[in-house]
């Protein structure tokens, strides 16, 4: 019983104290206190602190001030008009700590606040010392301190441009930190919007050590809902993680990061050091396998034409990465997209005014045509009357970097050309676009071209130097033009020099100009027959019946000739054409961009050709024939000049004659001259 008096002797005590202290605190009125918190402020901040509402006292369980309607003017760096606007204000300590002598705050409040930023004029800066280097802060100040919780809501951030308006705005609708002592564990809450654009929350849990100086990241969670005009569906984030900050060590670790956008998710971890002098950090990062059509409908991204509509079902990324001292650095680097898989490294330097850039890909297989749409004239034509004529790209960011490449590709089908052990080295020079060389297996041949696209002038200047060697013709140009029905057979040898104004498809062919030399070994031309041309020149001449055509070929054993090209136009001035029965040569031009050609050749028989009823045609040996061959490359017409060739036919018998007359008046004359000197 004596015990349980004592306890409520004390208990009154204790209340009487507490009374007698709120009694005391009731007696002072804060708001007399006005003129010196803004002497205060103004003298400790160099701001204006203006306090339009009632500052009142808090009492159990905790005792606190509580200011409502303040407003606190521009900091320095800061154009006139910035102002944060404070709906109210809390600030209390625990009661019962406060009554053994110890101020242990129990929380701090912030509500309805409204800050406006306005950028201040830019002036000249003088060039200043470089800075030195930073350190941990020192955060022993704080080991003493005990917070009950920190809780801001319904803070608006208003970026004002220089005419006072309002250019961004951003919200923090609630953050709460629970419990700050060192030593323990604490937990942050928070959720802001943007605009209407942007609604993200973070959900994190905090360790940290008595003395400040690491901080271990038990937990951190972060979603982000984006919703863009650009956008066809809002874009969800949700990143998980967690970590350790080493102030005294400088050091950062991030380990078990998550992120996934539209069930895309990407793992990885960084580390980094000398946070506070020369920030250095690493780390990697990786992509599980993704349906990237699937990922495309989740984000209401619709994705162009294919040919093969199973493509991009399988996409992998795997990577470690480096940076430092304005460095940095990718290695190894792995991909894989469907059937390709592809290994390199790449890096940055961007310490000085000029980037840097190094690329080395390289890639087992790619079939391009299966991401491309399938060919349609039709819909290709209807497409360039609708799009009006193409503009001039913009090259001009190739001029604010350096960049060399080294790639690398076992085989590529693209056109629906096949190419292997392609190898392709490229520069570039703040705008000076280099490849040299391009090489390449390409039916049984090789192919290596040097071209360099100037894009320091607009429109561009393009050069291309082009070697071939030793490629099939026949089986490059079914692939190409899809048809069994080529233009060209043979084993090619051919070498051009190109130049060109403009990248555009018209600006290229009309200012298209160069030279070419070319030579076709043991081949045939497809869709014009010479020889079956002269068997029927040889019927009509001998009054038969016109001969059927067997087959639309005429076979060679080398076929030749050099080219100009001007303004998309091939003219070949000496074309040659020779096998065992026929000599043509011929001139004419090639229309690139229509895909047709006009010819003149002439044929002359300089074996032996055998007429309808297999006997030998000796009257057109060595008789020529012109031949007119215009059209498109796909039907190609042939005309002979049968005129021209009777009066060849006509000439031949006539010198003929001719010669026999020459010969009888040499026999006459030599007889009359034996029998005068007789």
């Amino acid at each position: 019983m004596k015990a349980g008096k004592i306890l409520l002797i004390l208990l009154a005590v204790v209340v009487l104290v507490a009374g007698a202290l709120a009694a005391f605190i009731l007696t002072l009125d804060p708001n007399s206190y006005k003129a010196q918190i803004q002497t205060a402020v103004s003298e400790q901040t160099g701001r204006q602190l203006r306090l339009d509402g009632n500052i009142g006292w808090n009492l159990f369980p905790s005792v606190g001030l509580s200011i409502h309607q303040a407003a606190l003017s521009e900091p320095g760096g800061f154009g006139q008009g910035t102002m944060a606007q404070i709906g109210s204000a809390d600030v209390s300590v625990k009661l019962l700590p406060l009554l053994a002598g110890k101020a242990q705050v129990d929380g701090v409040s912030l509500a309805n606040v409204v800050v406006n930023i306005k950028p201040a004029e830019q002036k000249a800066s003088t060039p200043s010392a470089p800075s030195k280097p930073g350190q941990a802060p020192d955060l022993s100040a704080l080991q003493k301190v005990k917070l009950g919780a920190i809780s801001l809501s319904n803070i608006e951030i208003n970026l004002l441009d220089k005419a006072g308006k309002v250019s961004q705005q951003f919200a923090l609708d609630s953050l709460t930190l629970n419990h700050f002592a060192p030593g323990q564990d604490s937990t942050l809450h928070a959720r802001f919007h943007s605009a209407h654009t942007l609604v993200a929350t973070l959900d994190t849990q905090l360790g940290i050590s008595p003395d400040l100086a690491d901080i271990t990241i038990k937990r951190l969670a972060a979603t982000a809902k984006l919703t863009e005009p650009s956008l066809p569906k809002p874009l969800d984030l949700n990143f998980a993680s967690k970590g350790q900050l080493a102030l005294k060590g400088a050091t950062l670790i991030l380990d078990s990061l998550q992120l996934d956008v539209g069930n895309m998710v990407m793992t990885g971890d960084v580390k980094a050091t000398e946070l506070f002098t020369q920030p250095q950090a690493s780390g990697a990062l990786k992509i599980a396998k993704t349906d990237l059509r699937g990922l495309a409908e989740r984000l209401g991204i619709t994705l162009p034409q294919r040919a093969d509509q199973s493509t991009l079902s399988n996409f992998t990324l795997a990577l470690n990465w480096q940076f430092a001292n304005n460095k940095a650095r990718i290695e190894p680097l792995n991909l894989t997209l469907d059937d390709t898989h592809i290994k390199g490294k790449a890096s940055a330097d961007v310490s000085s005014a000029i980037a840097d850039l190094s690329l080395t890909l390289a890639a087992d297989q790619f079939d391009a045509d299966r991401y491309l749409p399938k060919a349609s004239s039709n819909n290709n034509t209807a497409q360039a009357q609708d799009s009006g004529p193409a503009m001039e790209p913009d090259l001009s960011a190739l001029r604010q970097f350096r960049a060399d490449a080294h790639l690398t590709l076992g085989k590529l089908t693209a056109s629906h050309l096949k190419m292997s052990n392609i190898a392709i080295d490229a520069s570039n020079d703040r705008g000076q676009l280099t490849i040299k060389p391009f090489k390449a297996n390409l039916y049984n041949g090789q192919v290596s071209i040097d071209a360099s696209i100037d894009a320091r002038k607009q429109p561009a200047q393009v050069r291309l130097h082009k070697v071939v060697e030793g490629v099939e013709m026949e089986p490059l140009l079914k692939d190409f033009m899809q048809t069994d029905k080529p233009l060209l057979a043979g084993t090619t040898s051919a070498k051009a020099d190109i130049t060109a104004t403009g990248l555009t498809p018209d600006s290229l062919m009309q200012s298209l100009a160069g030279t070419a030399d070319f030579a076709f070994r043991n081949g045939a031309i497809y869709g014009v027959n010479i020889a079956h041309e002269l068997r029927k020149a040889g019927a009509i001449i001998k009054g038969q019946s016109v001969p059927a055509e067997d087959v639309k070929k005429t076979d060679f054993a080398e076929l030749s000739g050099s080219a100009t090209i001007a303004k998309g136009v091939l003219h070949n001035p000496d074309l040659l054409l020779a096998s065992p029965l026929l000599r043509v040569s011929g001139n004419g031009d090639v229309n690139l961009a229509n895909k047709t050609l006009d010819y003149k050749v002439a044929a002359k028989v300089v074996g032996t050709l055998s007429g309808q009823d297999g006997k030998p045609m000796d009257e057109l040996k060595g008789i020529t024939l012109p031949i007119a061959i215009t059209g498109s490359f796909d039907n190609l017409k042939v005309r002979p000049d049968m005129d021209a060739l009777l009066k060849d036919k006509a000439k031949k018998k006539l010198d003929e004659q001719k010669d026999k007359l020459k010969d009888k008046l040499k026999d006459k004359l030599g007889d009359l001259f034996k029998k005068g000197g007789g």
